[in-house]
């Protein structure tokens, strides 16, 4: 019995490849995957649930209690059920790459590694400049930070730290069954995501592709600095709301969810990338094998000006159609 574990890593595409395993679980069932439930749970368990999502929540309450109690009873019931065969269980959950230096983080995994035969570690990677503005563009303007500020809160915390997660992934499951993938065209299967995932899983034809949701998309960077200055109306950093109201009161306006790369300067990405080049050398050197994807050469998106001008125009649209409504 062997695993295949995607650990995700937020802001590198785990939704859209966790959305993947879901809509495409008879076809991975077919290959000889198993995919367990939001709760561990597999196809012939009392309670299964074929549609739901990969198991995220299991393991943060996992986390979170330091109770590893119901993953050892699932992990006894996986090897009963699947010891004895040639079948591959999937796994999909970002927060994985979470608390690797304590042992509610590592001892998780330990019980991972001893309960299967073989074992396959896929991690997905972006360049720590897209991360951090992705990173602030989800959650930090709904803390009320600036971009600057937020670049400034990540740098001192060293997040994302790539290197750190790869070493531990490769002391737990052994170097040689690590894959650092880059999120760059050039190194994806066919340059799409969820081709890449699949094809690395044995399947190269008959996936379907998930359909973007809206709590996936970044808003328009100039919206979400304008968003910051009035935070109280988020409830947490996890608040969509308010992203769901601009979408139905702009929905199709091309600037609502307009990319700017611009928006964090070329100096402040050059800084990004000089704070973490040692690290970034040493996943090239042991996992990737060149450091094509950290080098930053420019940005052909967007200008500000259109970014600036197309929020406004959201802005303005949003306004005259709740105004038009309360009146």
């Amino acid at each position: 019995m062997k695993l295949v574990l995607h650990p995700g890593h937020s802001k590198c595409g785990s939704t859209t490849l966790q959305k993947a395993i879901i809509k495409n679980r008879k076809l991975l069932e077919s290959h000889g995957y198993v995919i367990p439930d939001p709760q561990m749970r597999t196809n012939g368990d009392d309670g299964f649930n074929p549609n739901g999502e990969t198991p995220r929540a299991f393991f943060r309450h996992g986390m979170e209690q330091k109770d590893l109690a119901p993953l050892k009873a699932s992990l006894a019931r996986l090897k009963k059920k699947y010891g004895h065969t040639s079948k591959t269980v999937l796994i999909s959950a970002e927060n994985l790459v979470n608390q690797l230096g304590s042992p509610s983080g590592l001892n998780i995994h330990r019980l991972l590694r001893d309960t299967f035969d073989s074992h396959e570690v896929i991690y997905y990677i972006r360049r720590q400049d897209q991360f951090i503005m992705s990173a602030w563009q989800q959650w930090g303007y709904k803390k009320g930070l600036s971009l600057d500020v937020f670049v400034e809160q990540a740098l001192k915390a060293k997040n994302p730290n790539y290197r750190v997660i790869a070493s531990a992934f490769s002391n737990l499951y052994g170097k040689d069954n690590v894959t650092v993938v880059p999120l760059l065209r050039g190194s994806l299967f066919e340059g799409d995501l969820v081709s890449d995932f699949f094809a690395r899983l044995g399947i190269k034809s008959g996936v379907q592709k998930p359909v973007d949701s809206t709590d996936n998309k970044s808003l328009n960077p100039y919206l979400c600095e304008a968003l910051s200055k009035v935070n109280h109306i988020f409830r947490d950093i996890h608040d969509e709301t308010i992203k769901h109201q601009l979408e139905q009161y702009a929905s199709g306006h091309p600037g609502l969810y307009r990319r700017n790369d611009e928006y964090l300067s070329p100096a402040s990405r050059q800084r990004i990338l000089k704070e973490y080049a040692k690290d970034n050398q040493f996943i090239s050197d042991n996992f990737i094998g060149n450091d094509d994807w950290c080098t930053y050469q420019g940005s052909s998106a967007s200008s500000s000006s259109d970014s600036l001008s197309e929020a406004l125009d959201v802005m303005t649209l949003t306004f005259s159609k709740i105004m038009s409504k309360d009146c």
